[in-house]
């Protein structure tokens, strides 16, 4: 789609982390979730818009122009949550990770177009054995979870952009 987007990675959106207490496993887990959602975003943006930058920061407008550059979007996503559960009685059974976004988009000038939550969810089949399971499942699921949030927001914009509303837009 022929649309410039300014993706905006807070240090709280690239840093969030979770942690979980596994007791199949009895280990606590530790997800660095941050990284990868950037990553998601942006690759996701990168194939569907024709220009895609990334930044720590909105743009200030009110100090003025201070580059050429000028955007269709400014998306602005943080994680607002991710909650995960796991086997109780056996390792093969599902690894399940939920992760709420909330995503503001903006003109390049502020203006709020919308704001917008969304819930990925991600399942992963655990493992008989001795190795962990929720060792190999837990990031599955939770990089599913992620991918199916940022789909989601993904295809808000491509609706907005195309003269669609968008559904709990302001």
């Amino acid at each position: 789609m022929p649309a410039s987007v300014l993706l905006v990675a807070s240090d709280e959106f690239r840093k969030y982390h979770y942690k979980k207490f596994d007791f199949m496993d009895l280990k606590e887990w530790e997800f660095e979730l941050g990284p990868a959602a950037v990553d998601t975003f942006f690759y996701s943006f990168k194939s569907r818009f024709t220009h895609v930058d990334l930044s720590t920061q909105k743009p200030n407008v009110s100090a003025g122009p201070k580059s050429d550059k000028s955007y269709d979007l400014v998306v602005v996503p943080l994680i607002q949550k991710t909650n995960s559960t796991e086997p109780v009685v056996f390792k093969f059974e599902n690894y399940t990770v939920t992760t709420i976004l909330d995503v503001q988009v903006f003109r390049s000038n502020g203006e709020l177009i919308y704001t917008r939550s969304y819930e990925g969810r991600g399942v992963k089949g655990g493992a008989i054995g001795r190795e962990s399971a929720g060792h190999a499942a837990h990031p599955v699921a939770s990089r599913k979870a992620l991918r199916d949030a940022v789909d989601k927001a993904t295809a808000d914009l491509i609706s907005y952009m195309r003269g669609q509303s968008v559904a709990n837009a302001l």
